[in-house]
């Protein structure tokens, strides 16, 4: 029984200490964003819009309390815990410049999009490859200004396992797919940048 009780504890305490890491990562992630990626696409720091996918969108529901308004929705058994797990796969949408739009993918993490699509589907992360196995990436898109913005999950599921990391699209949209660590510190950041830049012909 006792065996049991620190086994409990131990795994709140990962649980606890996952929202604290999610909290300092997605920072690490948005300092990049808005002083690195933004300022190299010439585009001004400020407010973006952001779709979160893999989740299934929460239907937003009024609350009799007007100090709640906006901050509640709804939630039922058909919902996966998944869809609380806002930061899993998001697209940032950073503006256009120069009849060009850009956006920022974040992955989290691969593994959903490396399993079977019926597990996929199921969001069933049992069926996910060891974390170890996986990565976690910012696929960086830019796209003739006046195309359809979002990727889908389809793109987004190829692009992760193409062997190179620059794609050109048929549509004109050129992605470019970079591992996380590659953003761990400023020098290895600007080296991306430069990249970025040649890439998207900047």
């Amino acid at each position: 029984m006792e065996k049991m009780t620190d086994s409990r504890q131990e795994l709140l305490r990962e649980f606890r200490s996952a929202h604290r890491l999610i909290n300092e990562c997605q920072t690490a992630i948005f300092e990049v964003i808005f002083k690195k990626v933004m300022p190299t696409f010439g585009l001004l720091p400020g407010k973006l819009e952001c779709r979160r996918l893999f989740c299934s969108p929460l239907r937003a529901i009024k609350s009799p309390d007007k100090a709640l308004s906006g901050s509640c929705f709804g939630f039922s058994p058909d919902n996966w815990a998944w869809d609380l797990i806002y930061t899993h796969v998001l697209e940032f949408y950073l503006g256009s410049v120069k009849g060009k739009s850009f956006s920022v993918i974040q992955v989290s993490d691969t593994g959903s999009y490396r399993t079977t699509v019926e597990s996929y589907k199921k969001k069933d992360s049992s069926a996910f490859p060891p974390a170890d196995e996986c990565g976690s990436l910012l696929i960086f898109k830019m796209k003739p200004a006046g195309n359809a913005m979002h990727t889908s999950e389809a793109t987004i599921r190829e692009l992760i396992h193409m062997p190179e990391n620059i794609y050109h699209s048929k549509s004109g949209s050129v992605y470019a797919r970079y591992d996380m660590l590659d953003f761990m510190d400023e020098d290895s950041t600007d080296k991306v940048m430069d990249r970025l830049k040649e890439a998207f012909r900047l």
